[in-house]
């Protein structure tokens, strides 16, 4: 991922589990909860991702802490790719390889943040920065 933001000069870049089709998800709620909040972001912010919630995300600095985020738990994910998203920015995406860990193993996210997701979704969706960049 490194070697594309510097290759490419970008400012923020998702990697996504939905771009190869071989990578595991460890339920099929997590899987279909996945490409819900991706369509969800897709249109509510005019974006082409894939992979919404995905755990890896590479942002400049200056730009994750022009932000002021808010989030305290998973809505971390939903509002920064808002808050990015109402910056104009188009978020690409990179094909990762990713090994989900089941809920015996550590997974801790449940359905209610997949609705907490949602609702941060829809709660940015007229967010304007206050200072520049």
């Amino acid at each position: 991922m490194i070697q594309k933001v510097v290759g490419e000069n970008l400012k923020v870049l998702y990697g996504s589990r939905r771009l190869k089709f071989q990578n595991q998800y460890s339920h099929l709620s997590f899987l279909l909860g996945g490409i819900a909040l991706s369509l969800i972001t897709n249109v509510l912010y005019r974006q082409k991702i894939t992979d919404e919630p995905t755990c890896y995300k590479l942002i400049e600095s200056n730009l994750l802490g022009s932000l002021d985020l808010e989030c305290e738990r998973f809505e971390f994910c939903p509002e920064v790719t808002a808050k990015i998203a109402r910056l104009g920015f188009k978020i690409p995406e990179i094909s990762i390889n990713y090994y989900p860990r089941s809920i015996k193993e550590g997974k801790k996210i449940k359905w209610f943040d997949g609705w907490e997701a949602i609702t941060t979704l829809w709660k940015y969706r007229n967010w304007k920065k206050s200072t520049t960049i």
